[in-house]
């Protein structure tokens, strides 16, 4: 038992277990099935989206961690890694470029184009 009371039926909630992490239920539950996320704190990227220039959060999925955009479904921008300030060089792209380790080397990836350059190139 929790001492938050549900915002629908005026219940107790609880504390489950769910494949996510620990989150609140309402104890009604069948007739109510009202549930919360437990606080957990958002961590967001000081560098902003490449696509729209809004906050990038790190987020949970089935599949995996990624940062994605604050203003999803507008903008679908997602990276399996943080990018950096740094753009592509490569002409037509302009993508962010993600700090990365790749088979032992300290490159910078593309985020649009896969493009590896090493870290030494591009200033660091």
């Amino acid at each position: 038992m929790s001492e938050e009371v549900c915002d629908k039926c005026g219940s107790a909630m609880v504390v489950k277990n769910g494949r996510n992490g620990k989150f609140l239920a309402c104890s009604g539950y069948p007739k109510c099935k009202n549930t919360k996320t437990l606080n957990q704190e958002t961590k967001y990227s000081e560098v902003p989206c490449p696509e729209c220039g809004g906050k990038l959060l790190w987020r949970q999925s089935r599949r995996g961690a990624f940062w994605g955009c604050e203003h999803y479904p507008k903008c679908k921008f997602i990276s399996k890694f943080e990018p950096s300030d740094k753009k592509c060089e490569i002409e037509g792209c302009g993508g962010a470029l993600a700090p990365r380790t790749y088979r032992n080397k300290e490159v910078y990836e593309c985020v649009k184009c896969k493009d590896r350059t090493p870290r030494e190139e591009s200033g660091e």
